[in-house]
């Protein structure tokens, strides 16, 4: 699976992930939203976002030459 993160959909990903399905082809994935260094906090992922989820399905080919 590959997520990605959009700010605007007109610009380029703020955050891409690729991760592994369970054996039961669900997902789970967590991340951090802020950050505390030295007692200061940053937020990271304020406000709306796109989020767009993509599943990779890899076809094996017995015709395709291995390089």
């Amino acid at each position: 699976m590959i997520i990605q993160f959009f700010k605007s959909l007109d610009e380029d990903p703020i955050h891409v992930a690729q991760i592994s399905l369970k054996g039961d082809d669900s997902f789970e994935y967590k991340f951090r939203v802020l950050s505390i260094d030295d007692g200061e906090i940053t937020h990271f992922f304020e406000g709306d976002y796109y989020v767009k989820i993509f599943k990779v399905v890899n076809t094996p080919r017995s015709d395709l030459e291995s390089a």
